[in-house]
């Protein structure tokens, strides 16, 4: 074995730490600090196949990652609490192994891209296996993408809404979380999960939002499924007792106009209802309230309602 001492690599705005073993290197380190980090595939004409534990834990400035080619192990926390990562991009194959929580912490990411399968579909579920569903075992590199993955994926979200959303307040409590700051801001007493209210609330979101996510991209989504996750969407929507679809629909995914199609394929609401979700959303939903409009459930009725809602 050929172990060579620490030397450094310029990426960008950042100078990476690394070393070579054998034929292969890893990244050990940096130093510095930019929204985007792009590790090169080869350094000294051998493989970056390695990331060390907790290399970019805390790298709050970083937005957007790109990972090397032959990248076949990521170890524990590595971006763990990058809170402004959103983007993360493997231009090979997801490693086939990883420590413990590589992204745990990283509160804002949207899409994980695994380059070599070409599928949409995972890499925005992937990414909500780190936002919202507690699944680290879908994290295995070996399986994701293939339709035992999906399978899996839809085990784990189906046995998240039959939990209670209260379930793991307790636990969060007794381990400080309450005292937790989620913006990255600093420690805030009693921010989002401090009070049960709030932390019950975000747990309906959380599984909203994860059905609507799986009936947009629906891939290898069986028609048992689809109804269930349909149903519960139906009856946290507008109007419910409990309108987590509706919060996570506003709130959550905004303007994004195919999640509020999915929503009104699934609600299909009457007339009332729909004025109602109208009444309801702000000035930041413009566009979204723009495409609602379009659809009203009767297309040809002309009253004032509607003329007070022109944009």
């Amino acid at each position: 074995m050929i172990l060579s001492s620490m030397q450094e690599y310029i990426c960008g705005s950042i100078k990476l730490l690394y070393e070579v073993t054998g034929d292969e290197v890893s990244i050990t380190g940096f130093e510095g600090s930019d929204a985007k980090l792009s590790i090169p595939d080869y350094i000294e004409d051998h493989p970056v196949t390695s990331i060390a534990k907790k290399v970019f834990l805390g790298l709050k400035g970083l937005k957007k990652v790109s990972l090397p080619e032959k990248l076949s192990f990521v170890d524990d926390w590595a971006f763990s609490q990058c809170i402004h990562l959103t983007n993360v991009e493997f231009r090979g194959f997801f490693p086939s192994k990883t420590g413990r929580g590589i992204f745990e912490g990283c509160e804002r990411i949207e899409n994980i891209a695994i380059k070599e399968l070409m599928d949409d579909d995972v890499s925005f579920l992937l990414a909500a296996v780190v936002k919202r569903l507690s699944a680290q075992y879908l994290m295995d590199g070996s399986e994701i993408g293939s339709e035992d993955w999906y399978g899996k994926w839809d085990l784990a979200l189906t046995s998240f809404l039959l939990q209670s959303d209260f379930e793991g307040y307790s636990d969060r409590a007794l381990c400080g979380e309450e005292d937790i700051s989620y913006d990255g801001i600093g420690s805030v007493d009693g921010e989002l999960l401090g009070e049960n209210a709030a932390y019950v609330r975000q747990v309906g979101k959380n599984k909203s939002f994860l059905c609507l996510l799986r009936l947009r991209h629906d891939k290898y989504l069986s028609d048992k499924t689809k109804e269930v996750l349909k149903s519960y969407i139906i009856k946290h929507s507008k109007g419910a007792t409990n309108e987590a679809a509706w919060f996570a629909l506003k709130e959550d995914l905004k303007n994004d106009t195919e999640y509020f199609k999915v929503y009104m394929d699934v609600v299909n609401p009457d007339m009332d209802m729909f004025n109602s979700m109208l009444l309801d959303m702000g000035e930041e939903l413009a566009t979204a309230k723009a495409y609602l409009i379009s659809l009203r459930p009767e297309k040809n009725k002309t009253d004032a309602f509607f003329d007070d809602l022109i944009l």
